[in-house]
């Protein structure tokens, strides 16, 4: 079977079936943090422009994505709900400080319709989440409650300007167990003219109360720890990676534009497992922390 000359036929199909589906199911949430600093970092180094608003002093928040154990999603649940920005007007002052998009090329609204559009509309099965204010309402409140700084500090884990100051992944990991009580996917981004480590984000799992739990075995939000893909053929076929029909219809547009890829895996060529598994970013440098290497965790300076 030649998969790339039937793709044309599957999204045609794809493309009668997708606006009619229910919301998939999920079990669990996973909330997403960003360090400022290597989020810069990560996006100065595959040339995008980026800046730290003003007021961010602290972890911001990245997603809050309903997740579907071993799967990359679901994703992109109900098209009629498109992003409102004007639903937010009563929170929009602490997003652009709490959750801001950090590239500067592009609205300071870009990661919030992304999100929404993607994870918000998935998430709005459960009634606390329902709607945007409530959803960007939570991402907030988590950021607060995670405090993220303060349980690294208590852990002796501190910004430094000093890049040789590193810090051991274990201690990191037990800084977060003791402080929230429940383990986290660590994520890095790798820095290769530099050879650092970059402390990049932390994802905290929840149950549906909105309770934290320990992330799957295997820091499963979006593949078990030892899964790789041997062409791109395996991931657009494989309806249980993908979580769903709108999930499978986003990544197999991708796919026509990125066929160069179709010989990869989703290990990078340090091989190190890579966190960020769409077909896009399948190469990016940002990826689960290993204890091998040291971690760098620069404090943010507002340019």
């Amino acid at each position: 079977m030649n998969l790339f000359l039937h793709i044309p036929l599957m999204l045609v199909f794809l493309s009668y079936t997708e606006t009619s589906s229910p919301i998939p199911e999920w079990d669990y949430l996973t909330y997403a943090q960003f360090w400022p600093t290597s989020d810069c970092i990560h996006l100065n180094s595959t040339g995008v422009p980026c800046k730290i608003p003003e007021k961010t002093k602290s972890w911001t928040v990245h997603g809050l994505w309903p997740t579907h154990t071993g799967t990359i999603g679901p994703g992109y649940c109900n098209d009629s709900w498109p992003f409102n920005v004007s639903l937010l007007k009563t929170i929009e002052s602490d997003l652009l400080v709490r959750w801001p998009s950090y590239e500067t090329e592009k609205p300071e609204t870009n990661l919030w319709n992304h999100e929404w559009i993607k994870h918000g509309t998935c998430a709005a099965s459960l009634p606390s989440l329902r709607g945007e204010l409530n959803y960007f309402t939570t991402g907030l409140k988590l950021n607060k409650d995670t405090s993220l700084e303060s349980v690294l500090a208590a852990g002796g884990i501190v910004p430094t300007k000093d890049s040789s100051i590193q810090y051991e992944l274990s201690d990191i990991e037990s800084a977060i167990r003791k402080g929230l009580g429940t383990s986290g996917n660590i994520l890095c981004a790798w820095e290769k003219h530099t050879k650092l480590n970059h402390l990049y984000s932390i994802e905290i799992c929840l149950d549906k109360n909105l309770t934290y739990i320990d992330c799957p075995v295997g820091k499963s939000s979006i593949w078990p720890a030892n899964r790789s893909i041997n062409n791109i053929g395996d991931l657009i076929l494989s309806n249980s990676v993908l979580g769903s029909v709108k999930e499978y219809w986003h990544h197999a547009r991708k796919f026509i534009k990125n066929v160069k890829v179709m010989q990869h895996n989703v290990y990078n060529k340090r091989g190190r497992y890579v966190r960020d598994t769409s077909i896009g970013n399948m190469f990016g440098n940002t990826e689960f922390c290993s204890g091998k290497e040291s971690i760098t965790y620069l404090r943010i300076v507002h340019s």
